[in-house]
């Protein structure tokens, strides 16, 4: 029971808020020794290599990323400051721990350009946009580009699933609606032999 609840709370994306959450995920992990962030590292990882919906969530988690990244630093915080915030902001454990990586390299003084082209996350136009905009004024100027285009991207993973799921769709349907007639009219057709 306790591990089916806890599958169902990890994808329904809700956090354990509730003390009641607490205990109950407290002693799941005493009695059965699972690990929560491993099974939400798991999640993320199978959403991501789903054919179709993987690219597109991928891309989403990028896109909320960026743009957090972008609402953070326009409101004033530091690179540090919205990486942390970013971090605890994410649904996804992967970019969670990005993020969490990133702000503990900045706060011990770690050289941006290295630890943006050491994730492996991030897909290579978008690291080296980052890179190479390591002032905050020409991060503020390429980030909105860069949720445009992660935009524009997922738009087009969305088209290209719909384009290829509804005739899968439509023959799913038709053999779902042949199966219905089938048992409906060969009971009737036999009857018909009998008489």
């Amino acid at each position: 029971f306790w591990i089916i609840w806890i599958v169902l709370r990890v994808a329904l994306h809700r956090s354990f808020n509730t003390d009641t959450d607490r205990n109950v995920l407290a002693q799941t992990r005493f009695h059965l020794g699972l690990n929560l962030e491993f099974i939400l590292r798991l999640k993320s990882q199978v959403l991501m290599r789903l054919p179709f919906m993987g690219q597109i969530y991928f891309l989403s988690q990028c896109a909320r990323w960026v743009y957090g990244l972008e609402i953070l630093l326009r409101a004033g915080l530091t690179m540090r400051e919205a990486l942390w915030v970013v971090a605890q902001s994410m649904s996804d454990a992967q970019f969670q721990s990005m993020s969490q990586n990133l702000g503990r390299g900045l706060e011990k003084g770690q050289n941006w350009e290295p630890m943006i082209a050491q994730q492996l996350l991030l897909p290579p136009w978008l690291s080296a946009l980052l890179i190479s905009s390591q002032d905050h004024d020409a991060l503020l100027n390429v980030l909105p580009k860069m949720s445009a285009v992660l935009e524009q991207e997922i738009e087009h993973h969305k088209d290209l699933y719909v384009r290829y799921a509804e005739p899968i769709f439509l023959a799913v349907l038709g053999i779902f609606v042949l199966t219905l007639l089938s048992a409906i009219y060969l009971p009737l057709f036999s009857l018909g032999r009998i008489v």
